[in-house]
């Protein structure tokens, strides 16, 4: 199976340096089954609660609600969250917008809040415009690869 043709993937929030809570881009669900949102974090100091939420509506411009349940950052052991990820799968979600929301964290500034989408289980397969030419720079396919 080659996952690549049947998924769409996309910037889900960009990069932020802050204590305050932070809502990344609205996802479009139309045709897609349902989305993997992946947060990048990195300098989350131990002891910090920290969490990667969803929220839906039935418009891209809202209202917006949030789903449950979420991950969070206390899942993660004694130490820190440096260069650690969060993912939140979010399958078949009930309303066809969607987007990944940070919530304020208790302590500690993360300074980086990349989160990917990864929308899986399209409809319609194969399909033309599954991946987001703004935010993905390439995928390539690289069958039986050899080494050089």
């Amino acid at each position: 199976m080659n996952l690549s043709k049947n998924i769409k993937i996309s910037n889900a929030m960009t990069e932020a340096s802050t204590l305050a809570a932070t809502t990344g881009l609205s996802i479009d669900m139309s045709g897609f089954e349902g989305c993997l949102f992946v947060l990048h974090g990195t300098s989350l100091m131990a002891g910090t609660t920290y969490a990667l939420r969803a929220k839906g509506a039935a418009s891209s411009a809202g209202p917006w609600v949030f789903y449950e349940p979420s991950v969070s950052s206390t899942l993660v052991t004694t130490g820190t969250f440096n260069y650690r990820i969060m993912a939140l799968d979010m399958y078949k979600p009930l309303k066809r917008y969607i987007r990944a929301s940070i919530p304020t964290a208790t302590t500690d500034v993360v300074t980086a809040r990349l989160v990917t989408a990864i929308q899986y289980g399209a409809r319609y397969p194969g399909s033309t415009n599954l991946y987001d030419s703004t935010t993905l720079a390439g995928v390539t396919l690289a069958v039986g690869a050899t080494s050089s």
